[in-house]
């Protein structure tokens, strides 16, 4: 046998022999020079085996997202029009903020249009049909009972490659995930670009290092759907960062539980003890500063004692160990229900709730409506006049520190913080009133 073959016989036609040209080439010349008539030949020979063994390999599929194959194998072609708003998941006990705005948004965009509402689930889950039965199901009656009245469709992941949609469904998507899902059906021909509402609740580009994710999230605004954007802050910081003209009809400001917040406000008393600052610390969500504010807060602890002033912090919106401040230790209340949130809040003094991102976020408008002075990070520029408890501070531990300590020196001479509810319009349209035109753009 020649002397090249004999070689791949011995390796077992390793894969890794013959696809990896640098081993390869090692192994060739560790034979030394390959003399006689037949070198050509056996060369020859070895790269058709080669060339064989990399055709028979299958085809590598690279999607460029999870959800980018989401609706591939679905049909569009249905009679029966729905309003579809599609997520990547959703937790019957766990619906707050974006999807909370999202559920919110589908239900008056189906009340507009008088159109039952599906909600669509587009992340990969790896359940089987039986467990995805019993999810779909759970999941269908809490929204009924919370969201919507009438019947509510669920369609899961694992049901989408058989599921029928109808040719002219209204489409609402929101987190970028899913605007890439439908800007894929675009492209294929699937769905119309004229069809779908994008619900864009942050500049979601920057939840992720420069990456494909970055490029995709960040093409999704370039993919033709009626923007539909929440607070006038994020609206310009699109502006400004992606060259996207928002007509301020389309602009909602984010929606507060303002019963709620007025009874913090009414149940606060003045009472003897320390002032309370609240830090709303999420350590797993990066644009929250949970190391910036912590360390803020480190140089509040140290610089105390020349106040004189009894301080107590605490925090909460992540489970976890408490902090130690150096001088004192921080208390982690740990996630908190709705009552638990707004209960708190009628005891907070001064809250230190920072976001780097161009949406203002609700913490700092809760805190402030009911009463309390809230410390928050500038971004952009944008977040100067939001309230007037709402004290701006440059993204870094020190100018953060001396806001929150000119807020605890000003504490006993504000005296107890009163409701102040937020001027109307002052961060968009009321939500329902965006939605409504968002419907007559959409459907003129």
């Amino acid at each position: 046998m020649r002397p090249f073959l004999k070689l791949i016989q011995l390796i077992g036609l390793n894969k890794a022999f013959l696809l990896d040209s640098g081993w390869r080439q090692d192994a060739v010349a560790s034979l030394g020079p390959v003399g006689g008539r037949g070198q050509g030949t056996d060369l020859q020979e070895a790269r058709e085996v080669a060339s064989t063994a990399q055709a028979a390999e299958p085809p590598r599929i690279v999607r460029l997202a999870e959800t980018s194959d989401a609706f591939r194998l679905s049909r569009f072609d249905g009679i029966q029009e729905h309003v579809n708003v599609v997520l990547p998941e959703v937790f019957p006990g766990a619906i707050f903020a974006g999807v909370k705005t999202a559920l919110e948004t589908a239900r008056i965009m189906a009340a507009e249009l008088s159109l039952p509402v599906r909600v669509v689930l587009v992340k990969p889950t790896g359940l089987t049909a039986e467990e995805g039965l019993t999810r779909r199901l759970a999941l269908a009656d809490h929204l009924v009972e919370s969201y919507f009245t009438g019947t509510v469709e669920v369609v899961e992941d694992t049901r989408l490659d058989t599921s029928v949609f109808g040719a002219g469904d209204t489409w609402l998507v929101t987190h970028w995930t899913t605007a890439h899902a439908m800007a894929e059906a675009v492209r294929r021909g699937q769905v119309s670009a004229r069809n779908v509402v994008y619900l864009i609740q942050d500049y979601e580009p920057g939840f992720t290092p420069w990456s494909t994710d970055f490029a995709l999230a960040r093409s999704t605004y370039r993919a033709g759907f009626l923007p539909l954007v929440n607070s006038s802050h994020l609206a310009a910081f699109l502006s400004s960062e992606e060259g996207l003209d928002i007509p301020a009809d389309l602009v909602f400001g984010p929606s507060f539980d303002m019963p709620s917040l007025q009874a913090s406000a009414s149940a606060r008393t003045t009472v003897d003890g320390p002032v309370r600052v609240f830090f709303y610390g999420r350590p797993s969500k990066p644009r929250n500063l949970f190391s910036l504010g912590v360390n803020a807060l480190e140089l509040v602890a140290e610089r105390l004692g020349a106040t004189g002033i009894d301080v107590e912090f605490v925090m909460a919106g992540e489970g976890g160990a408490d902090v130690d401040l150096g001088p004192q230790v921080m208390r982690n209340l740990g996630s908190l229900t709705r009552e638990d949130y707004f209960s708190l809040l009628s005891t907070v003094d001064i809250g230190v709730s920072l976001q780097y991102s161009p949406h203002p976020s609700h913490p700092p408008f809760d805190l402030a409506i009911s009463g309390a002075t809230c410390v928050t990070n500038d971004f952009s520029g944008l977040r100067e006049g939001m309230h007037e408890n709402i004290v701006v501070a440059a993204a870094e531990p020190r100018a953060i520190a001396d806001a929150v300590l000119s807020a605890i020196q000003a504490t006993p001479e504000r005296g107890v913080g009163a409701f102040s509810p937020l001027a109307e319009g002052a961060l968009g349209e009321a939500l329902g009133a965006a939605v409504a035109n968002a419907m007559v753009r959409l459907r003129p």
